[in-house]
């Protein structure tokens, strides 16, 4: 960031780095005798242009037309042009003020991405539908269907949120392909292997994930309330609205020993995400193991996805998936009703026999 000095009446301001050691200057801006607040403002435009200066794409041939004290006219003249990697840092500053923090690293993700095949240098307004083919192409044996669309829907939106910014005239086509992957769910046999191979402590606490199918930051980051399991609408959680659940008694101490366990944790210094990423790697080597583990598939997030499985199989109903899991939108729920009925009747026979059992009732 370039900073200002008062020298007797006069503000002077720098843009300054330290490289290798040395202090190195690449701009001086003397403003004169001038209030402190027109100081300031004309040092927010040198902030925005301060790392074209740094790269030497701004030079002093075009400072009058970023900085109206140095023109004939004293406005802000037509910008020479808008690159990619400025616009990327503004849209995701954007995106912090009304999003959660994971979704902007995800988001920052695809940008990531965007960049290592159209430069930051890249003027904005030139990216055109050969940019995005040559995207495609480019990830196209890298990542994995879901991966490739998640990225190409952030990109759009940039591309969107650029169109009604009025910083480019039209948006790149950007076709998303929907893609259908099967929910990653344990089989019954499976899921008896790993709760068995766990310690006594950890076999409840998965239990207690596969009976409730709740997110893994659910159970960690929800609140005790009597036998109710409170889940807030706070950063890291992906609800939407804030809902609860009942435990039963042996739930509940499970819930409260997890939580004694996470405060300890967190006492000691380290950070919730770590404690998050412990139970994950926990459950992943169990699988490892029993040699039943699939990169990108087999995970502890596929407990909640074998609840769903089972809750679908027990009552034939989409909308009880719906409630069981807390979804949004109902389409997320139908993606378990397209899963093929003989394999997941065999896969999961006691829940198949409980769901005969209850047609036979009604």
């Amino acid at each position: 960031m370039a900073h200002i000095r008062k020298r007797g009446k006069s503000y002077t301001a720098y843009i300054r780095q330290r490289v290798n050691g040395s202090q190195v200057t690449y701009a001086t801006f003397s403003f004169g005798r001038v209030s402190k607040q027109t100081a300031r403002d004309r040092l927010v435009l040198i902030n925005r242009a301060e790392w074209r200066i740094i790269e030497g794409t701004l030079t002093e041939e075009d400072y009058p037309s970023w900085f109206p004290w140095l023109n004939d006219t004293g406005v802000m003249e037509q910008r020479l042009f808008r690159t990619l990697g400025e616009t990327v840092d503004e849209f995701l500053e954007f995106k912090a003020l009304e999003i959660r923090a994971s979704s902007v690293r995800r988001i920052k993700f695809s940008m990531d991405r965007l960049l290592e095949v159209i430069p930051a240098k890249t003027k904005l307004e030139t990216i055109k539908n050969p940019h995005i083919i040559k995207y495609r192409k480019h990830f196209y044996t890298i990542h994995r269907p879901a991966g490739m669309n998640s990225n190409l829907r952030n990109i759009k939106t940039l591309f969107r949120w650029c169109y009604d910014m009025e910083y480019m005239d039209r948006i790149p086509k950007i076709v998303i392909h929907k893609t259908y992957e099967e929910p990653k769910y344990l089989s019954e046999e499976n899921l008896i292997k790993v709760l068995e191979a766990c310690s006594p402590f950890y076999r409840s606490l998965f239990r207690v994930y596969l009976e409730t199918g709740k997110r893994r930051s659910e159970l960690v980051k929800g609140k005790i309330r009597g036998n109710l399991l409170s889940i807030p609408v706070t950063s890291g959680l992906k609800s939407k609205d804030k809902h609860s659940i009942k435990l039963n008694n042996r739930q509940l101490q499970v819930v409260n020993e997890l939580h004694k366990i996470r405060d300890d944790y967190l006492a000691k210094g380290y950070k919730i995400d770590s404690f998050l990423n412990g139970l994950t790697k926990r459950f992943s080597r169990k699988l490892k193991q029993l040699g039943i583990y699939e990169k990108y598939k087999t995970k502890l997030h596929s407990l909640r996805h074998s609840q769903a499985v089972m809750t679908y199989l027990e009552s034939s109903d989409v909308k009880s998936i719906m409630d069981k899991l807390h979804h949004s939108e109902i389409e997320t729920s139908l993606g378990y009703a397209k899963i093929d009925k003989n394999d997941i009747e065999y896969d999961f026979p006691t829940s198949y026999e409980c769901g005969e059992v209850a047609k036979k009732l009604q």
